[in-house]
């Protein structure tokens, strides 16, 4: 007889195989919305991005270690193979060229995968470079590159990275941001620019005169080199602030941007044309001083002083002459008030709205995807889809084809003016797409050449069509414009916000119908907030 208490090897009994294997579907299903569920909370990649991303990554350590096994010959029948490409399409991926990911690189590789098919860009680097007679290291660097990624190989970015801490900006894999790069680069660019024109113009010594060591080209024309070495990302913006309370309007101020951060709407998918349009409309700003408001109601309170004083001081009377006359003029900075000290200061509502009031050749468009979730305080990634064409219309966002208006309640482009052609159309040349969360991901370009769109990541190329370009909405970064010359005779394709909102609604059909959050005047105070760039 056994004793219950002892343990016998022989009654213990095993779990079936097809029993684990009737377990597994469900683990793992369970494990996925285990995922699925933790992963916003975290900041974590999507399914989606995620499996993006290792076969990005995976891809090119596979290919090196069958390279060096079977030998190159096998890996492109292998890649043909397996990618189902055509002939057609291996020919044209052949013409454009990749970049080696020397470690959390492709940051750097998609802003200069995107240069390269930007026009503009090469005849600004050589009117930098053939204006100097010294080296100019960036924008060399840079146009080396660009060339060569229009070439087919395997480059790398290291003469890029090399001039750049050569003029003071370090590059290093830890930024691990493609908008910040984009800033760095155009700031060196503008720099060499900016001291390539002041030594043509004063030469050594500050003498104005020319002379034998600072010789002016033959080919360089007074004003033509001028506008050859302005940037083509260089713009200018109009900002208007005003005062809701006094309706004192501040001088419009023109500042130059090379770049635009559109926000995102709160919403599940929106329009660029609506992005544009939220970075274009009235903003409310509350409690702001208004020295008009100050001006106004110290004088209105000296003036019932003095009418109620049977003998008022002359030092109130004088003020409240000064403070007249700078309202009646309706110049709160009057040379009169200088000296003069107001013991009131009011608080009001202004209103705050910019619109473009000359474009760049090249319109660099960063999608903000940076958003706050107030419950955690976790800044997360902003997954909103957002659809854009491949021609866009600007001048529905500029100031140059209407009347300004000094009114702080309406916009600033009140109106268009008779008779003005408009020749603000850009097409779409290049696209910056982010896989991942706020602080984990992975860059891939897609550029337009003559031969067509492609998708590239690092150095892996793939020929892609313009569907597959606009059906990034959920991981674009950046969008590049270029400017459309309007041919004579030949009517330029507007931008048809109808046809990229139908691929919008496919895209998030089913996701539900969200509600619409108006306009910004409607008691949405704390909605609005400044987000971190990613």
């Amino acid at each position: 007889m056994k004793d219950p208490y002892i343990y016998h090897l022989d009654t213990v009994t095993l779990p079936d195989f097809h029993d684990l294997t009737r377990l597994l579907p469900f683990a793992c299903s369970t494990l996925l919305f285990l995922y699925i569920y933790l992963a916003p909370a975290f900041d974590w990649p999507s399914v989606h991005d995620l499996g993006v991303m290792l076969v990005d990554f995976s891809f090119a350590t596979k290919r090196d270690k069958l390279k060096g096994v079977f030998g190159g010959d096998v890996v492109g029948m292998m890649r043909a193979r397996t990618l189902s490409r055509s002939v057609v399409d291996i020919e044209r991926e052949a013409t454009v060229g990749g970049l080696v990911n020397s470690g959390n690189s492709c940051f750097l590789n998609s802003v200069l995968q995107a240069f390269a098919s930007l026009d503009s860009i090469p005849a600004y680097l050589t009117s930098i470079s053939s204006a100097s007679p010294r080296p100019t290291p960036v924008s060399i660097a840079l146009n080396r590159t660009l060339a060569q990624l229009n070439t087919s190989g395997s480059h790398t970015p290291r003469d890029v990275v090399y001039a750049l801490s050569s003029n003071r900006r370090v590059v290093n894999n830890e930024q691990q941001d493609a908008q910040e790069f984009f800033q760095i680069i155009t700031g060196a660019l503008d720099d060499e620019a900016a001291k390539v024109s002041r030594r043509r113009h004063l030469g050594p010594g500050m003498s104005l005169k020319p002379n034998r060591l600072y010789p002016t080209p033959a080919h360089a024309i007074q004003g033509e080199r001028e506008r050859g070495m302005k940037s083509p990302f260089e713009g200018l913006m109009a900002n208007r602030v005003g005062c809701l309370s006094c309706g004192y309007v501040e001088a419009i101020r023109h500042e130059n941007f090379t770049n635009l951060s559109v926000p995102l709407p709160n919403e599940r998918g929106c329009t660029l044309e609506q992005c544009l349009q939220s970075y274009t409309t009235l903003e409310r700003i509350i409690g702001v001083p208004c020295r008009m408001c100050s001006i106004i109601t110290t004088q209105k309170q000296l003036e019932k002083l003095i009418s109620t004083s049977p003998t008022p001081l002359p030092a109130l009377v004088e003020r409240e002459e000064l403070l007249r006359t700078a309202v009646d003029e309706w110049n709160p900075e009057h040379k009169v008030l200088k000296g003069v000290k107001l013991p009131v200061q009011i608080d009001s509502t202004k209103t705050k709205i910019a619109a473009i009031a000359r474009g760049p050749q090249a319109l660099i468009l960063h999608i903000n995807r940076s958003a706050l979730n107030f419950t955690t305080g976790v800044v997360h990634k902003n997954a909103a889809a957002v659809s854009y064409a491949p021609v866009l219309d600007l001048s529905r966002y500029m100031s140059t084809h209407a009347a300004l208006s000094t009114d702080p309640r309406t916009p600033l482009a009140c109106a268009e003016v008779e008779g003005g052609e408009n020749h603000d159309q850009y097409e779409l040349k290049s696209v910056v797409v982010h896989y991942g969360s706020h602080s984990f991901g992975h860059y891939v370009a897609y550029r337009k050449t003559t031969n067509g769109w492609f998708r590239i990541s690092d150095r892996d190329i793939w020929a892609c069509t313009e569907r597959d370009v606009l059906g990034e909405m959920s991981n674009v970064f950046m969008l590049m414009y270029e400017k459309m010359e309007a041919a004579v005779g030949e009517e330029v394709v507007k931008s048809s916000p109808g046809r990229h909102s139908m691929i919008l609604r496919e895209t998030i059909r089913g996701m539900g119908r969200h509600e619409s959050h108006g306009d910004v005047f409607e008691d949405e105070e704390g909605e609005h907030n400044d987000i971190t760039t990613h």
